[in-house]
Formats: structure tokens, C-alpha cells, sequence
């Protein structure tokens, strides 16, 4: 017996899931980051709320990491914490990226921050191994 294929949404929330669980072991920190714009009714009023631009990755996330320098191959002066930035699109097994969500990838990359499109939460767990 063969599964239907996941969708989407599903994928994004098992993902989801997985980065909580690994945010409450203390191993890293994600936002769910949506894009477009909001509506939310106050009393009798509408307001229209701003998120993300078009094109924006799915979830953020952000790990602690160290640099060791080196000099002829050997360990040298001191290791310096750092913050790893990836940015994770989620997609189906057949899901293509848009041409605004190439865009912020290329952004995102251009300022030495990761960015992977993932289809399951293996390989989201894949993408973010330093």
C-alpha cells in the first residue's frame, strides 16, 4: 500500500514541529515567517497588517556555532562564537520554487546566509547540520 504524497501544508507543519522540538532542547531559534498581508477586525474597524515580502522563505532560523582559525592547517588563535542564518523553503516532492522566492534566495545567499528548499522534515533536519 503506497501513501497519497504529502502537502504542503503538511510538510510545513511537521517541519514546524521538528524546529519547536529543537528550539525547546535549546539547539537553535526559528520564526514561521508568512508573507502578504493580514486583515484583522478591531471592534469596528478592519486593519490591513504587513508581512513579509513576496517571495520570503517559509522559516528563519538561527544557530549557535564557533570558528576556529587556522595557519598552516593547525588550530590558531582564538575561536570566536558565531550565529549560523538559514533561511528553509518548504516544498512537495514535485513543487518548484517561484521566481520571487528565487529572488529572496539569491538575496538571502548574497548576504552569506543559507537557504534550502526542503520536502521533508529529514531534510530540513539535514539542511541545518553544522
Amino acid at each position: 500500500m503506497t501513501l497519497p504524497p504529502l502537502s504542503e501544508a503538511e510538510i510545513k507543519k511537521g517541519v514546524g514541529d521538528w524546529l519547536q522540538y529543537q528550539e525547546n532542547l535549546g539547539k537553535l531559534i526559528f520564526l514561521r515567517l508568512n508573507s502578504g498581508t493580514a486583515y484583522v477586525k478591531k471592534g469596528d474597524r478592519d486593519y490591513a497588517i504587513k508581512l513579509c515580502p513576496v517571495g520570503t522563505a517559509d522559516f528563519v532560523t538561527f544557530q549557535a556555532g564557533f570558528v576556529q582559525p587556522y595557519y598552516k592547517g593547525q588550530p590558531k588563535g582564538q575561536v570566536h562564537p558565531i550565529c549560523f542564518v538559514e533561511f528553509l523553503e518548504v516544498k512537495t516532492l514535485k513543487g518548484k520554487t517561484s521566481k520571487a522566492q528565487d529572488e529572496f534566495a539569491e538575496k538571502v545567499r548574497q548576504h552569506h546566509c543559507k537557504y534550502a528548499v526542503v520536502r521533508s522534515v529529514e531534510e530540513a533536519e539535514a539542511a541545518l547540520k553544522h
